[in-house]
This record gives structure tokens, sequence and C-alpha cells, in this order.
């Protein structure tokens, strides 16, 4: 993370902080002139764009998975490991709409000789774990 960058950063600003590549949404700025801000990022290949997706806050994602460290899931912050003083609640502002929901339906309501399958998880940071949840849940409905 680059910390008080500029806000149209240069191959020579990301050599600088000997950063391999730039990171932004899918929302991508322009500068005073109408140039795309990161078009010599884009050009050179060092710049990665994340797909916004709607409702969801892209600096709380990227806070949330800096989080995840190793010491975040190991076995003693599990079982309770952390103090009282040391554990904090992290609300995540999403507004989920019926269209949104719409977008992952069939679309159609289940027959009495289907078997529907109900997964329980968060799936705001959806990861090849939660993918290979789904196949399965989905392998066991109709």
């Amino acid at each position: 993370i680059l910390y008080d960058a500029p806000y149209d950063i240069s191959l020579k600003t990301l050599e600088k902080a000997r950063a391999d590549f730039c990171v932004h949404g899918d929302d991508m700025p322009v500068d005073a002139s109408g140039k795309g801000v990161y078009d010599e990022l884009r050009d050179a290949g060092v710049l990665r764009i994340i797909k916004r997706t709607e409702g969801v806050s892209t600096t709380d994602l990227v806070g949330r998975l800096l989080l995840l460290t190793k010491d975040h899931l190991s076995g003693s912050n599990l079982d309770g490991g952390l103090g009282p003083n040391e554990r904090s609640c992290v609300s995540v502002r999403m507004l989920t709409t019926t269209r949104r929901i719409a977008e992952f339906s069939s679309r159609r309501a289940p027959s009495p000789d289907d078997t529907v399958v109900y997964v329980d998880g968060a799936f705001d940071m959806f990861n090849v774990g939660h993918a290979a949840t789904l196949e399965k849940a989905k392998a066991l409905g109709t």
C-alpha cells in the first residue's frame, strides 16, 4: 500500500515505491484535460482493474482483505484467544436490490419434486472455496 500517493500515479511513482502493479476499481478517473489518470500504467501492463460490485465499498473490501493474515486465521484467534479489548466488529454496508438478486436466480419457482439446497454464508469476498461449496450444493439439488 502506498500512503499519500498522488492522484495521478506514474510509472516513476510505482518504481519508487518498488511496487509491481497498481490496483483500481473499474470507475477510471480522468484528469482536468480528460486524459485517463491511469493510462500510462495500463499501457505499461502494470494496472490491475477490479470490477466494482454495486453497493459494496471497494475501500472497505480492500481493507478487509488486508486484515486477512495468517495470524487472523490461526486457531488461537478462532477459539477465543483474543481478549475482549482486542476483538472488533466490522459492519458491512451493502444494499442488495431485488434486481441484483434476480440476476443470480433461475427466475422459476421450484416444483414439488425439486430438491432445494440452502447454503449459509457471507459471500461478499467471494473466493474459490465459495465456488466449490456452491458447486457441491448445486449437485445436491434439482
